[in-house]
């Protein structure tokens, strides 16, 4: 291959040139050829393609630089070629400098013109000066010093000497010549300095070596005084001298006039150094697992990494480093996977988001209240709303087909469990329920009690086998003491319950108080000699007795009636009556009464025989008689309110049999006469039941008033039902619908009806399960339900691993969420009534990102000029809102929100420029590649004057990449290779 060599020779100033201070070749026999090169250190690229600014840095006076291998690279012949690299390539560079040994003497015209030769003659005046005449040279500080024409300036120095030449017409004419000892076949370079004396015509120099013409003519400046360094290459070949000279090719008469200072002759060195550029391409690639749920055995996630992917790199899991994929540790949701590798400075990313779904719901609402008595239970009614149907149940371990028999397993607490889902992603959830024994509430009671029995514990009464631990009710009221005493006289109501509804018991038996109730004697018939003493029958009497407290003997005892004869008008006799009974009492003594006989004969009295009455009627008035007469007198006894009218009051007199009587004394000798009236208790209807049930409970509503076992109960539910008798004390009364109830009961027993007595029940309707809804962002749910009069408050349980916080008292709100994260509760009710809490399971997941895609319109290629116009980069979304904070990144960017690119401040090369897309917590990514070109330089030199038949060559001098187009307009000419 040909590689076209660009010669370079370093530009040195004046005050350099002194600092130099070439080595003439008398005073050094060694080469110094102190000239070295670095190319750089090693570098790394990520990407094939991806341009590389490669970076010589050399010492010494370079004169010329090739990099090899030359594909691929903008210019090969500059010191910081950029390279395109498509495959690791190492790039060998190779500089040529000059030594500073001047192998050429008096190089500065310090001694005039010696050691030179020339086609040309001193200068021999004229009216211009010195050098008046073409052809002439001379030797002079300052031009104008030699003509009159002549700018004035100094040599490159400023105070040295210089050759100043008046340039003759005649082309190929040597302007000085000097011979030198030259190594064969080693490389030189020639150079000088040139300044125009005049700014007409200016000069056209070429280099000249053993007569042969090298390099290219080089012009002078028009500027007269600008000194401007040329030079030129030459290998000696065989040559053992080399004769170099300076030829002037201006031909022009007028002008043509310059000045020549600073010849350098010396050997070229050269110096090589390499560069590797490495190409490494890594692969992140895996592919997500999935089916994954928290019970799932943890994994290596190593083993997916596809099969091109670069081993050896790191992985984070939701931002942990770690390889290892825990499901149970890190919980239902999606969780950010991240692999990296890195080969510095290379480094690839590739993240999944990998979804761990929970178990499967498999919780179940405890049932509680279940009696050995009960039915079979369908267990999967026990399942909740969020619970998958169709798992299975053990109770104690052992499989069950879904039916829980309370008989079968019998009293005690006994371990269920149902499971759902296929392994792994099973769930179970276990719980102990209970099951109550029937309770027996049995017990025995005595015949009767006498009230003045002392009082005894109740629990005593339990039969064997009774179930002890209840409660007792006498008479409507809660107690474990019987009181006799304290306990009216006849039936009393006692009522054990034990147990809790469903699984209770309870009995209900009278226990009979007698109190061997006193004889109330009254003074009867009297007469002159006799006198009679009346009683009413004492309940449970069976027989009576009578003693004469007096001293009186004898005495008649007939039924309740006894007659003491034989007695003196106006005789007084005391008399004590006893009632014989047959119960625990001891026979009964009334009080001592005395009655008179009569000092007169009494009229006889007869009152008007009386119905039994109701305690409740009305008061009426008593009829009494004399023969066929009503005469006045005076009422005495229980009941009378009107003791003139004999008006009787059944209320005032109280429930019981009453004896009244009648007195008259018309002639001064009294009469009387007694009666009998029974007055019937009224019932009273009172009963006590709780302010408030749940619909799924029986309201016990216990009996607390009086009446006989014979009355009959009228009870009024309000829609209810019982089973129960309508006498039972106790009603269990149940409602098919909520609301309030009211219960309303009236007795009748024996013809006196009591009072309605009536009292409400709220009935309370089961609490409906939390109608739980769910709204989400992409980094927080919220659920939410609507209020409940009937909740007192809410209760919220994770259950997965999140927390969280209650804005208000019906929302629960989770954030800090990925998306697409799933959080799962429970919402409990707290009932504020009868009814029994409510729970529900409520599940929601984050937002997923949205499926945005970025895109950025491909940028043209950009030229590089100075810093270079910025530019505004875009880029378009689809796919979701444009809501977001875009981020740019990368070389030349100078502003990342707003995407402003600087091609000055990126470079020459191609830059790959990244753009994040940030909404919330949701990111997406893309890059474009934008290439800097350098902006080519067009420069070349050609051949001033040729023969017509001849070519001229044209050699580009200027900088261009490997792919440029050049332009040529050769005005009219053909351009040719070679």
């Amino acid at each position: 291959m040909n590689v076209f060599t660009c010669w370079l020779l370093l530009l040195l100033s004046t005050t350099a040139w002194r600092a130099k201070s070439p080595v003439p070749v008398a005073s050094s026999t060694l080469l110094d050829c102190s000239v070295s090169v670095d190319a750089g250190p090693d570098q790394t690229i990520c990407e094939p393609g991806q341009p590389v600014n490669l970076n010589a840095n050399v010492s010494g006076n370079l004169l010329s630089i090739q990099w090899s291998p030359s594909t691929g690279l903008s210019n090969p012949n500059i010191p910081n070629p950029v390279a395109t690299v498509n495959g690791t390539t190492t790039y060998t560079v190779m500089v040529s400098a000059a030594s500073n040994q001047n192998l050429i003497t008096n190089w500065d015209f310090s001694q005039g013109f010696a050691g030179f030769s020339s086609d040309y003659i001193p200068g021999n005046g004229g009216p211009f000066g010195l050098l008046s005449n073409e052809g002439t040279y001379a030797v002079a500080s300052n031009p104008a010093l030699t003509h009159t024409n002549f700018a004035s300036f100094g040599d490159i120095t400023g105070d040295g000497s210089m050759l100043v030449v008046n340039g003759a017409g005649t082309p190929n004419q040597i302007v000085l010549c000097q011979t030198v000892s030259v190594t064969p076949n080693t490389n030189y370079a020639f150079s000088t300095y040139v300044a125009s004396a005049i700014s007409s015509s200016p000069a056209q120099l070429q280099f000249s070596v053993n007569g042969q013409l090298i390099g290219n003519i080089f012009n002078a400046s028009s500027t007269p005084g600008l000194w401007q360094q040329f030079y030129a290459t030459w290998n000696s070949g065989g040559s053992t001298t080399a004769d170099i000279c300076i030829v002037n090719q201006n031909t022009a008469a007028s002008g043509n006039d310059f000045c020549l200072d600073g010849l350098f002759f010396s050997e070229l060195c050269d110096a090589f150094d390499d560069v590797t550029i490495t190409l490494v391409q890594l692969n992140a690639d895996f592919t997500p697992p999935t089916g994954l749920c928290v019970g799932s055995l943890p994994f290596d996630m190593n083993p997916y990494l596809s099969p091109n992917a670069t081993p050896g790199g790191s992985w984070m899991i939701d931002g942990l480093p770690t390889s290892y994929f825990d499901p149970a540790v890190l919980g239902a949701g999606v969780h950010n996977v991240t692999y990296t590798v890195t080969q510095a400075p290379c480094s690839e990313t590739v993240s999944f988001p990998v979804t761990v779904d929970p178990l499967p719901q498999a919780n179940w609402a405890i049932p509680f209240g279940i009696c050995q008595a009960d039915p079979p239970l369908d267990m999967d009614n026990w399942l909740y709303p969020g619970t998958l149907p169709g798992g299975s149940w053990t109770i104690n371990g052992q499989p069950s087909v879904g039916e829980f028999n309370p008989a079968i397993w019998g009293p005690g607490q006994h371990l269920v469990s149902y499971t759902i889902g296929t392994p792994p992603c099973t769930n179970e959830f276990s719980e102990f329920v209970e099951v109550s024994p029937v309770p027996s509430a049995s017990f025995s009671i005595p015949a009767e009690i006498c009230d003045q029995a002392p009082a005894f514990d109740l629990n005593t009464l339990l039969d064997p086998g009774a179930t002890p631990g209840g409660s007792w009710i006498v008479n409507g009221t809660s107690t474990s003491i019987f009181d006799p005493s304290a306990l009216p006289i006849g039936a009393n109501d006692v009522i054990y319950q034990v147990g809790n509804p469903p699984c209770d018991a309870f009995a209900w038996q009278t226990i009979l108080i007698t109190n061997a109730q006193a004889p109330v004697p009254a003074c009867g018939q009297v007469g002159n000699d006799f006198l009679t003493v009346e009683w009413p029958s004492v309940p449970g009497a069976t027989g009576y007795s009578v003693e004469v407290v007096s001293g009186q003997t004898g005495g008649i005892l007939n039924g309740n009636t006894f007659t003491l004869n034989g007695l003196a008008p106006g005789e007084t006799a005391s008399f004590v009556i006893f009632a014989e009974n047959d119960s625990a009492c001891p026979p009964s003594s009334s009080d001592t009464i005395q009655c008179s006989t009569l000092e007169c004969t009494p009229p006889v009295v007869v009152i008007q025989d009386e119905t039994a009455r109701c305690e409740d009627d009305p008061s009426f008035s008593l009829i009494a008689m004399v023969a066929d007469s009503f005469p006045a007198g005076a009422w005495s006894g229980p009941g009378i309110i009107d003791t003139l009218n004999g008006v009787f009051d059944p209320a005032a007199a109280g429930p019981g049999i009453h004896t009244v009587q009648f007195i008259t004394n018309p002639d001064g000798c009294p009469g009387q006469g007694v009666a009998s009236i029974e007055v019937l208790p009224a019932p009273v209807a009172e009963f006590t039941l709780p302010d408030s049930i749940c619909i799924l409970d029986t309201a016990l509503i216990q009996f607390t008033g009086m009446a006989d076992t014979s009355a009959t109960f009228t009870w009024d539910f309000d829609g209810g039902n019982s089973a129960a008798p309508p006498n039972d004390t106790l009603q269990r009364v149940t409602w098919s619908s909520p609301g309030q109830k009211v219960i309303s009961l009236q007795i009748d027993q024996d013809g006196c009806l009591s009072e309605v007595f009536s009292d409400a029940i709220e009935v309370q309707p089961l609490l409906q399960p939390p109608l739980v809804n769910c709204r989400s962002t992409e980094t927080s749910v919220e659920f939410y339900w609507p209020s409940d009069p009937a909740v007192d408050s809410f209760l919220v349980m994770v259950l997965s691993a999140h927390t969280g916080i209650m804005p208000s008292d019906t929302s629960f709100l989770v954030d800090g969420l990925t998306p697409g994260e799933a959080v799962a509760i429970t919402v409990t009710a707290l009932s504020a009534n009868a009814c029994p809490d409510t729970m529900v399971l409520a599940s929601c997941i984050a937002e997923a990102c949205p499926d945005i895609v970025l895109s950025i319109p491909p940028a043209p290629d950009i030229c590089l000029s100075g810093n270079g116009d910025t530019i505004t980069l875009t880029a378009t979304l689809t796919g979701g809102p444009a809501d977001g904070v875009y981020t740019w990144q990368g070389p030349g960017i100078v502003d990342s929100l707003s995407g402003l690119f600087s091609p000055g401040a990126a470079g020459i090369g191609a830059h790959t420029i990244n753009l994040t897309y940030t909404r919330g917590s949701c990111s997406y990514n893309t890059s474009t590649s934008i290439t800097v070109r350098p902006t080519p330089v067009a420069a070349f030199t050609a051949d001033s004057l040729i023969c017509l038949t001849d070519p001229a060559q044209v050699s580009f001098t200027g900088t261009a990449g490997p792919n440029a187009t050049f332009n040529w307009d050769f005005d009219g000419g053909t351009a040719g290779t070679g």
